[in-house]
């Protein structure tokens, strides 16, 4: 199973096994047990200080040069934090959750910038806080009593989705693009951080120009996903927009192939 799974329990929780081909760290304070589970081609971690940085996805401080090695991103967000207290993304861009866990000043910080693709549940009981990627799996490994929440079933069947922060169980909920969850000896907060509208620039345009500027984006953004990923496949779905990606794919390919390959 791809993607992240998380925990902060009590020493009395006896938690499920860790699914197959995924990476597990574990931490723990004087009362709790942290645990952080990832299998991903583009996941990254570091460990510094009984200090855990997880990431997924892709990220780049804004103006500089894609760093092929991740972990380069994280050691910059630890160092802050370390001399801040707080998880700072001011600057950071790309389609990521990250998440940093602290046993010593018993903390955590999950976030989910505002394009990012992969989604965020969490729940609090009894036992402790979880959190991940698939609401199933959060739901099923916090080993709480699951209860619909049938208040919300007739607007999933008219709009095919939920609104807000619920999910269709009761006391599960979602982190939105854009918010951070806090934990804080057993404390919850979600904020949201950051808007679409922290992206707006004051600034005139026209026709071509805004063409050109989003196929410039598309290939830089492509090209960054090449050196994580260069087998990576575009599922086309017959649609305008996975066509695009495939065209700037094709010549992306080329490109990389074009630079590695040896003369003959």
């Amino acid at each position: 199973m791809i993607g992240y799974f998380g925990s902060i329990t009590k020493k009395s929780f006896s938690p499920t096994a860790v699914e197959t081909a995924r990476d597990c760290w574990s931490g723990e304070s004087n009362e709790r047990d942290y645990r952080i589970e990832g299998a991903n081609t583009c996941t990254a971690t570091l460990e510094q200080n009984r200090i855990k940085l997880f990431l997924l996805g892709i990220v780049r401080r804004n103006g500089q040069s894609f760093h092929k090695d991740q972990s380069v991103i994280l050691a910059e967000i630890l160092s802050d934090y370390e001399k801040s207290g707080a998880l700072r993304i001011e600057g950071l861009e790309g389609s990521f959750t990250v998440v940093l866990v602290d046993p010593e000043k018993e903390r955590l910080f999950l976030y989910r910038n505002i394009v990012g693709s992969t989604f965020a549940f969490y729940t609090q009981t009894e036992s402790g806080l979880f959190f991940g990627n698939n609401l199933a799996e959060v739901a099923r490994k916090s080993q709480k009593a699951l209860r619909v929440a049938e208040e919300q079933l007739p607007i999933y069947f008219y709009y095919r989705l939920v609104p807000d922060s619920y999910t269709l169980f009761k006391d599960i909920y979602r982190i939105h693009p854009g918010e951070m969850l806090q934990w804080h000896r057993g404390k919850v907060s979600v904020q949201r951080i950051q808007t679409v509208a922290d992206y707006l620039e004051a600034k005139t345009t026209n026709e071509k120009d805004s063409i050109d500027r989003f196929e410039s984006v598309m290939h830089e953004v492509l090209s960054d996903w090449n050196q994580l990923v260069p087998n990576t496949a575009v599922l086309l779905s017959g649609g305008v927009d996975s066509t695009l990606i495939q065209v700037h794919w094709n010549r992306i390919w080329h490109e990389f192939h074009a630079k590695n390959e040896k003369p003959k």
